[in-house]
């Protein structure tokens, strides 16, 4: 269900792109020009943990997602760790190798961001960054990233070149009017994503007591009926 939702919201911002022209209150700019801050975490390892605050690495943001972390780093070494910068809610991820150019937008919850990773955070009143992770999502941002890109088994964009990308800026009010439908749709992706983590949740529990005859299906029912 959320690919095809993910589906629909890019179809609905590549309808507002359906030629090469743009109105002319529309500009092209480089991609430094709009951002209020760029977060470089590349080339450095944190220390992991088994618990902890979630550790975001470049395998996990997937077709326009963060999937589940799995790896952590300790409370008490988060500021340390994060001196570059601090994520935000609505801040766009992109990988910047193996693989070059998955996008994603974190949703609020505190995360630490491990390397082959850039933060990019819109101007206010500039840029949307519901709009920003979409366009980087676009074949007109994926073609320059690999344009730019250098290495022969492993391709990666320098944080010098991806600066350099053109973006396509509408005024500020049409990106949010582009963005309004994106958010509901997100919103959606991620109600359904907490109660994908709820049941799973709740089967990893339940089974092993259904399987050892500690509670019987009624029993399970009726859990299941509660937190649904």
């Amino acid at each position: 269900m959320n690919q095809t939702l993910e589906a629909i919201a890019r179809a609905i911002f590549n309808s507002w792109f359906k030629d090469d022209s743009f109105p002319d209150t529309w500009q092209i700019l480089p991609l430094e020009d709009c951002m209020a801050a760029i977060i470089d975490y590349r080339g450095k390892t944190p220390t992991k943990t088994l618990s902890g605050i979630p550790l975001i690495t470049a395998k996990i943001v997937k077709d326009g997602r963060i999937n589940e972390p799995q790896e952590y780093i300790a409370p008490k070494n988060y500021d340390l760790w994060m001196r570059r910068g601090f994520p935000e809610r609505g801040d766009v991820l992109m990988t910047t190798e193996a693989p070059l150019g998955e996008i994603a937008q974190l949703d609020g919850r505190k995360v630490a961001l491990a390397q082959r990773l850039i933060t990019l955070r819109g101007k206010p009143g500039v840029m949307d960054n519901t709009y920003l992770k979409f366009l980087m999502l676009s074949s007109f941002v994926q073609e320059q990233l690999h344009a730019r890109a250098t290495g022969t088994t492993v391709l990666g964009i320098r944080q010098s070149e991806l600066r350099k990308v053109d973006l396509v800026i509408p005024p500020f009010f049409e990106q949010q009017k582009i963005s309004q439908p994106l958010r509901i749709i997100e919103d959606k992706i991620g109600a359904n994503e907490q109660e994908s983590q709820t049941l799973a949740s709740i089967r990893d529990t339940l089974l092993p007591k259904l399987l050892s005859g500690e509670i019987r299906v009624k029993e399970a029912e009726k859990v299941l009926e509660a937190a649904t």
